[in-house]
């Protein structure tokens, strides 16, 4: 059975301070979570990165300082940050955390208020295939490093209202096999090498009130089977050789009011089985395409 030390607070019965300073001295210790406790631990101890087969690790706790050796653990697989615990980030960082971080897979950054950017060598966790980034209020940008993440699968991208664009170096995730981004109110468009996102299956863009363009490349995702283009209320057009998408299987348009009018080439999708357009405000006739029923 793996260790696992998990603490958290409960109605007030229990309120953690800090762990002791041997900590590190749980050596078969794997999985490690500390959430929502009401009071603040002060810090974590200086050597928690030396405990040597810890493999997950969820952060949810306020901090008034967080080691740099956090940043230093090679077995780590799975990591959370969520909350206040990155206002206490070390400043300066002395350790590349992804120099160190080399098995990491999954990592999930949530609610973290304080986060402005990440790291330039960020494309470095050469083994990152899941990543989320949720409800950083004050993050602007994704690094241009951020296309080296060769291995990435599942990229999800939510409620980031200051990200402008997506790096020009986007159509280097070799691996990126499903994408939502969802909720970025400042985010316009794609980049032009989007395109260039070969295993891309599944892609949503939900709830981006400023999204006004698919990129020209778009007609390059060869294998993308599901498109999802949800409450883009001033998305302009769909792709003019949107029809070349040989594998696209479904697709839902649902409230997209200033599109006027689908593509020729929408005819030509060879692999459609269905079709959902909604709530087209100025549509003024809607037709069956291959049978495929399309719905106000």
């Amino acid at each position: 059975m793996e260790s696992a030390f998990k603490l958290a607070s409960q109605r007030r019965k229990y309120r953690f301070v800090q762990l002791p300073q041997n900590f590190h001295m749980l050596r078969c210790l794997k999985i490690l979570r500390i959430h929502n406790s009401e009071k603040s631990m002060g810090a974590l101890p200086e050597n928690i990165g030396l405990l040597p087969a810890l493999k997950h690790l969820s952060l949810n706790v306020p901090l008034k300082r967080l080691p740099n050796s956090l940043l230093e653990f090679s077995s780590l697989q799975s990591l959370v940050l969520s909350g206040d615990c990155l206002q206490a980030w070390p400043v300066p960082i002395t350790v590349d955390p992804c120099s160190h971080l080399t098995a990491l897979t999954e990592l999930h950054l949530v609610r973290l208020p304080a986060l402005v950017e990440l790291p330039d060598t960020f494309g470095g966790l050469a083994s990152l295939k899941h990543l989320t980034v949720s409800d950083c209020s004050a993050l602007e940008k994704l690094p241009e490093g951020f296309g080296a993440l060769s291995e990435l699968e599942t990229l999800s991208i939510v409620r980031l209202p200051a990200l402008v664009e997506l790096p020009d170096t986007f159509g280097g995730l070799a691996s990126l096999k499903h994408l939502a981004v969802s909720d970025c109110s400042t985010l316009e468009k794609l980049p032009e090498g989007f395109g260039a996102l070969s295993e891309l299956k599944t892609l949503t863009i939900d709830t981006c009130v400023k999204f006004e363009l698919l990129c020209e490349s778009f007609s390059s995702l060869s294998k993308l089977r599901r498109l999802f283009l949800v409450f883009l209320p001033k998305l302009k057009t769909l792709p003019a050789t949107i029809g070349d998408l040989p594998s696209l299987g479904e697709m839902y348009v649902v409230y997209c009011p200033v599109i006027k009018e689908l593509p020729g080439s929408f005819t030509k999708l060879p692999s459609i089985r269905r079709l959902i357009i909604r709530n087209y405000l100025e549509y003024e006739a809607l037709k069956y395409i291959s049978g495929t029923k399309m719905n106000r």
